[in-house]
């Protein structure tokens, strides 16, 4: 077998921003369910504290949900745009120094 070098000289943003998205939102999936999670133990406390304001209750409940989804989007969105830009970064950096060697074997 003989491995046959080609030369990585352009990547699609809108592949890689789509890829790199889908890997924002799965780190955002699980940060927000760490937020979610942390916010219901706090709640949870509070309960127990017989001086405090169910509204703070409430509203630390409401913190939970909206950070969740809030770290879903803006890790989907991050992530696009980071990817977006990375590989239009590459294609210009490729154009001037080349691109990356990758061996391939044939069978």
């Amino acid at each position: 077998m003989t491995a046959r070098m080609i030369e990585l000289t352009r990547v699609d943003p809108l592949s890689l921003g789509k890829v790199n998205a889908l890997f924002g939102f799965i780190v955002g999936l699980i940060v927000g369910m760490m937020t979610l999670i942390t916010s219901g133990v706090v709640a949870s406390y509070l309960q127990t504290l017989s001086s405090t304001d169910p509204q703070l209750i409430t509203q630390t409940q409401q913190f939970g949900f909206f950070g969740m989804l809030l770290f879903l989007v803006l890790g989907a969105f991050l992530g696009f745009v980071s990817g977006a830009a990375g590989a239009i970064i590459y294609n210009v950096v490729a154009k001037i120094l080349g691109g990356i060697k990758i061996g391939i074997e044939e069978p």
